[in-house]
């Protein structure tokens, strides 16, 4: 279920249309949860109420985060951009060493700088809370919100 809301996407519509649909359908199941723990019998009742309150808890919990990673998932166009520019600077170092017809350590290194910090910013996209310290984050904006006053 989790697996198919991600299955032919085409726009962000399309996406959140998915994702109220797995809501509808958590709905469903917490509906039929507490429909049926009364229903129990009395010997298990409490047993019933315990584990599967605990268990639906921790089911919607991972569903709320999943849908949370969805919502915040980087832009196909941002990911595109950095692409085509890893492209373009590929070819303008190959082209001009070709016109050369040596090779330029420089263009070459600028390059690898180039690609690591793409795929830095890459990273801290699509990884948000390993590569970014949040500690660092809050304490340069409270720095910035005192300056401001």
């Amino acid at each position: 279920m989790r697996l198919d809301v991600y299955k032919n996407l085409i726009t962000f519509d399309d996406l959140d249309n998915k994702i109220s649909d797995v809501e509808k359908q958590l709905d469903r199941f917490n509906e039929f949860l507490n429909q049926s723990i009364p229903r129990s019998p009395e010997s298990t009742k409490g047993l019933a109420a315990d584990t599967l309150k605990a268990r639906f808890n921790k089911l919607s919990d991972v569903f709320a985060t999943a849908i949370l990673h969805a919502k915040n998932h980087p832009a196909p166009l941002l990911e595109r951009f950095l692409f085509i520019q890893l492209i373009i600077g590929a070819m303008l170092s190959g082209y001009s060493m070709a016109v050369k017809k040596e090779e330029d350590w420089f263009l070459t290194v600028l390059y690898l700088l180039l690609t690591g910090v793409l795929l830095y910013v890459v990273n801290c996209l699509e990884f948000l809370n390993e590569l970014t310290s949040f500690d660092t984050l809050n304490h340069e904006l409270i720095r910035f919100q005192k300056l401001m006053q």
